[in-house]
């Protein structure tokens, strides 16, 4: 673990909480009915969390995680939207809007 400024630290902690809040809303889902969209999105907030401890220890592809993590997180939410019929486009942008300045950090950090 190198030199981690303050920035970084809070760009840790911003993307740990998108991570598990993400991973709390999948498992919930899946416990009332295990499909797919869920799968999915349990896997993007695996995969976020594995972005942040490549970060963390100076890895090099952290931002190809957090970018590939954040693209099935979303990717899940407008599956499962358009699933269940209520699609809130403005809920989805938010979190596009949201993910991509995480994957922004990751690339600068």
């Amino acid at each position: 673990m190198g030199n981690v400024n303050i920035f970084e630290i809070f760009i840790y902690i911003c993307a740990g909480l998108f991570a598990l809040l993400h991973l709390i809303a999948a498992l919930s889902q899946l416990k009332a009915r295990p499909l797919a969209p869920q799968l999915l999105m349990a896997a993007g907030a695996l995969g976020l969390g594995a972005a942040v401890y490549d970060s963390v220890n100076a890895g090099a592809y952290d931002w190809l995680l957090a970018l590939l993590a954040c693209g099935m997180i979303c990717g899940a939410a407008i599956w499962n939207g358009r699933r269940s019929g209520e699609l809130h486009l403005s809920h989805h942008i938010t979190r596009i809007a949201l993910a991509l300045i995480l994957v922004i950090d990751f690339v600068f950090v």
